[in-house]
């Protein structure tokens, strides 16, 4: 796949300020839905020399998962409290600042791409999905676990409370 879409280096500050206000908190409060994705998961072939990308890498808890399955784990989050904290959690992990639209990463260098909880909140999710195909090798697995978009806010309401937009 030849490169349509180049990398944007400069980020959105709003986007960066939205990431790090709750980088704090993340890791304590989303062990409702890691029940969920830490059991599919684990269910995942070997992955063993394989890198593996993940788009929107939280606190990179995902990304040690998958080391301890022998991949080659690289990661993207808009935050740099978030990616401070998943270096932190994968010392020997490449885990960039980025947002999914604008993957910092060369074409077909992974084997596998996946994302958990992150690509609904993409400004541009057609643009996402583009950069997603366009880092995945050719015959690559795509790996995409989303919410629905009240769950989200629910989500919201229950950390921040009741006066929540749930646009924001």
């Amino acid at each position: 796949m030849s490169s349509i879409i180049k990398y944007n280096t400069s980020m959105n500050n709003n986007i960066k300020k939205q990431y790090n206000n709750f980088s704090d908190t993340y890791s304590e409060n989303i062990n409702y839905d890691n029940v969920s994705k830490n059991n599919f998961f684990k269910q995942l072939p070997n992955l063993m020399n394989k890198k593996v990308l993940d788009v929107g890498c939280g606190d990179g808890s995902v990304l040690l998962e998958i080391s301890k399955k022998g991949a080659i784990v690289y990661g993207i989050e808009p935050g740099e409290e978030f990616v401070k904290n998943a270096k932190e959690l994968n010392p020997t992990a490449i885990i960039k600042e980025g947002v999914a639209e604008s993957i910092p990463f060369s074409d077909e260098m992974f084997d596998v791409v996946i994302s958990t909880w992150a690509l609904q909140t993409c400004t541009d999710l057609s643009k996402a999905l583009l950069e997603c195909a366009r880092v995945l090798k050719k015959d690559g697995i795509f790996i995409l676990l989303t919410k629905h978009p009240m769950q989200q806010y629910f989500g919201k309401i229950r950390e921040y409370g009741e006066n929540v937009n749930y646009f924001e």
